[in-house]
């Protein structure tokens, strides 16, 4: 598997645990598409307050009529939303 395909399956993982996706209506659940925009350096906090900045993977979801942008960054091998 290319990193590229791991990029996509962790993306649309870390979506469906999402509460946006959680709370949609079961009915539009089966319609999610996610698509990885790439990797961009963000900025945001942490859990112990402090400015932070590094690389993060950037994905725009679809599911029905709404869509949303996450980006997620990865730290110690976890996966936080940090937008």
């Amino acid at each position: 598997m290319d990193a590229s395909q791991l990029m996509q399956d962790h993306a649309e993982s870390a979506v469906r645990a999402t509460q946006w996706f959680r709370t949609a209506p079961a009915n539009v659940q089966p319609s999610l598409k996610v698509r990885v925009v790439g990797v961009e350096v963000r900025s945001g906090r942490s859990t112990m307050g402090s400015e932070v900045s590094g690389p993060c993977l950037v994905a725009e979801a679809t599911c029905g009529e709404e869509t949303r942008r996450f980006c997620w960054a990865f730290r110690f091998g976890d996966t936080n939303e940090i937008d």
